[in-house]
């Protein structure tokens, strides 16, 4: 595991049916997508690894086995240290290949001077807090899916000392329908190195 992570700090519900549940064990095989320079990511002790790059984007998706709704999404991502550019995000996209929602832990300046972590869905953006991610420290992420204006809700929790942040979306969404799992990086300087693990997309809370 990267240095400082503590994998009990995770918050992982308890095993539902018709969860999906990546931990990385079956390394990059059930990645059957990609494009770009995919040499950047690896799985080291049953965790994503994406390496710091420059010019280009590049993703790999993994595919779920059926579409299901998404009313949880959530994970575990790391950044180590970066420059002005954003680091790697963890998205779901429909069985057109639409990007749906997602989670990107550092944002490029150009987006946000403050670099702060981004959750997406849609066109619907939230930055959350008021400062970019710590370097070297694990954070816990979700989007919680409700319908009604305002009532779908980030969260960001920090595990080293439990400080959680939480934040709504402003539009009105619903749970989609989801097929595939992808981690896509677009560098136009030099991306900031990240890490994912225990990604879950469940149809219920």
């Amino acid at each position: 595991m990267i240095a400082g992570a503590v994998r009990a700090g995770a918050r992982i519900p308890a095993p539902l049916v018709g969860c999906f549940y990546e931990f990385f064990s079956e390394g990059l095989t059930p990645y059957t997508a990609s494009s770009g320079d995919t040499s950047i990511f690896s799985v080291v002790n049953e965790e994503l690894r994406v390496a710091a790059q420059s010019g280009g984007s590049a993703w790999i998706q993994r595919p779920f086995t059926m579409t299901r709704p998404a009313v949880i999404f959530s994970g575990r991502a790391w950044v180590n240290a970066g420059t002005s550019d954003d680091g790697c995000g963890a998205y779901l996209h429909n069985a057109g290949g639409t990007e749906i929602m997602g989670f990107q832990p550092r944002s490029s300046v150009a987006n946000d001077p403050s670099q702060r972590g981004s959750f997406f869905f849609g066109a619907d953006t939230v930055r959350i807090g008021s400062a970019a991610l710590a370097f070297g420290e694990w954070y816990s992420f979700e989007i919680a899916v409700a319908a009604g204006a305002g009532n779908t809700i980030c969260t960001l929790r920090r595990e080293s000392n439990g400080a959680t942040l939480t934040q709504a979306f402003s539009g009105n969404h619903s749970p989609p329908s989801v097929a595939a799992l992808r981690f896509f990086v677009d560098s136009s300087a030099t991306t900031a190195a990240t890490a994912f693990d225990s990604i879950v997309v469940c149809p219920r809370r």
